[in-house]
């Protein structure tokens, strides 16, 4: 089995993100990965966001339940195996742990309760077009930690 090394940017609780790279197998998607990890994530030839580009760890993991999100930054690595459903769209607000809020569309259906969503996707949500309303930026594609979401409020009710 061949793995590829992928950069990601992973935010942890605590608000600080790291720069790495995870080894993936060929056609593995980050959601499939990261599912695939009980306790600990590796990364290699790591760097804190926030510190100079010279002080790098070769290694590092890091305890599962500290990530809140996962980047992906190498277009080759998809967020997920699964086909975009239909165009409908929710607008949906997640509160998250640390006080970050984030606006999303998720494309599902309107007669789909959001706990159910949820709950039929534990461990980690593949995301698009994140507004992160705290730092005025939107993240393209984001795999959310299930465990770090507080709080789910649709903001447009869906027309029936």
């Amino acid at each position: 089995m061949s793995l590829h090394r992928r950069a990601v940017r992973v935010r942890l609780r605590g608000g600080r993100s790291l720069h790495g790279r995870i080894h993936v197998a060929e056609g593995q998607s980050l959601g499939g990965f990261l599912s695939a990890r009980k306790f600990f994530l590796n990364l290699t030839d790591v760097r804190w966001e926030d510190e100079q580009e010279d002080d790098r760890f070769p290694h590092l993991s890091v305890r599962m339940r500290q990530i809140i999100w996962v980047e992906p930054l190498d277009a080759a690595l998809h967020l997920s195996s699964a086909k975009v459903p239909a165009d409908e769209k929710r607008k949906i607000e997640l509160h998250l742990e640390g006080g970050s809020l984030l606006h999303v569309e998720l494309n599902l259906a309107s007669e789909t309760r959001m706990s159910d969503y949820l709950d039929a996707n534990p461990l980690f949500i593949s995301l698009f077009s994140v507004h992160v309303l705290s730092e005025e930026r939107t993240i393209d594609r984001v795999a959310l930690n299930h465990g770090a979401i507080l709080a789910i409020r649709e903001l447009e009710q869906p027309e029936r």
